[in-house]
């Protein structure tokens, strides 16, 4: 499948989260003995949420293989450090944490890789999740606000109800913290995070949908019991252990040691290894959002090649953020308009437009 990530230089650690909620996830795919999964790797968390389910394997796959090395660097730490030690590195416990983990992992690397993680880790000190230029643009907008501003921010995470979570959100918005939000995640800013590449087939300028999208968010879901929320504000550091996707929770660590063997790592394609002989066993996919770099020509015929093409049945998800790639299609079922209409609601991550799903009939 043609995507303007073609065009873009694998140079870098573009993601080192994942904004796609596990949660939703597992709801679309509904992950049971005897599937094999294929998953954008990005980041690698929902690689390794996946690995947590009753499934039978898991395929982990990308364009850009620093992600793909991201992930298996997770995995080395899972497999030859104690829990400590992984929570430590991915900056969970804060920045004055990180150094010793670092030291720890880099003890235990094969040689081939050791210059070059030592070198991530003293680019990014304050830990695994925030090595992405993605993460790093975002989580830095929380420190562009004032202190009054902060302080209301803090406030509104402490919330425990909608009513008090509202009012605390007006008192926000009679700051500037509206048009500080808007300006800094416009298109043009957005691009500090992601390449301008990617934004060929958007007209949206970002800063605003993201700020009605958040508006709305606050109106069903407490930011307290969010964790991509409060990674986005915050990052990583001191974030409770029952925030966390599972894969990063101290309970899940020796469960998700036991998984790895059932994970296979390729570079390339996604939709190209949907279609090739390798990828025939894949009967569930999570695309992350690869369709928003695609012209909608090319969108519906993916689309076309995954329903009718394929030998096997599939189904399959992905996110929208600034385009709305299948909204038109008029081959839509009530049905699956209803349950992608339900994962959309469900999302954790409130600058998502919509979740969406797809099923061989």
């Amino acid at each position: 499948m043609e995507t303007e990530f073609k065009y873009v230089p694998f140079d870098a650690i573009r993601y080192s989260m994942v904004w796609e909620g596990a949660d939703t996830l597992v709801k679309g795919l509904e992950p049971v003995e005897g599937d094999h999964l294929l998953v954008i790797t990005s980041g690698g968390c929902n690689v390794l949420n996946m690995l947590l389910e009753d499934n039978a394997s898991v395929t982990a796959v990308d364009l850009n293989p620093l992600q793909n090395s991201l992930l298996l660097l997770k995995i080395h730490i899972i497999q030859h450090h104690p829990y400590s030690v992984f929570s430590a590195l991915l900056g969970f416990e804060g920045p004055e944490e990180v150094e010793s983990a670092c030291a720890a992992v880099i003890e235990t690397l094969p040689e081939d890789q050791k210059k070059f993680w030592s070198s991530v880790f003293q680019q990014y000190p304050e830990g695994l999740l925030l090595v992405g230029k993605l993460e790093m643009y975002i989580t830095a907008f929380h420190r562009q606000l004032n202190t009054v501003q902060q302080e209301l921010m803090n406030s509104l995470f402490q919330c425990t109800n909608l009513a008090d979570q509202a009012d605390c959100f007006r008192e926000l918005e009679k700051t500037d913290f509206k048009s500080r939000f808007i300006d800094y995640f416009d298109s043009k800013q957005l691009s500090k995070g992601r390449d301008p590449r990617l934004f060929k087939y958007t007209s949206d300028p970002g800063g605003l949908s993201f700020y009605t999208r958040l508006q709305n968010f606050l109106k069903s879901h407490l930011l307290s019991g969010s964790f991509i929320s409060r990674f986005f504000f915050y990052g990583p550091a001191h974030m409770p252990q029952a925030l966390r996707p599972a894969c990063y929770r101290k309970e899940s660590y020796g469960s998700l040691a036991d998984s790895i063997q059932k994970l296979q790592v390729h570079t390339g394609e996604a939709i190209d290894f949907l279609c090739s002989d390798a990828g025939a066993k894949v009967n569930k996919a999570s695309l992350s959002n690869i369709f928003e770099y695609t012209s909608p020509e090319i969108f519906e015929d993916t689309v076309g090649e995954l329903l009718n093409l394929r030998e096997h049945p599939l189904r399959f998800m992905y996110w929208n953020l600034l385009n709305n790639q299948g909204g038109k299609l008029k081959e839509l079922s009530a049905y699956r308009k209803f349950k992608s209409q339900k994962l959309t609601e469900a999302e954790d991550c409130f600058y998502f437009d919509s979740v969406n799903l797809f099923e061989t009939l």
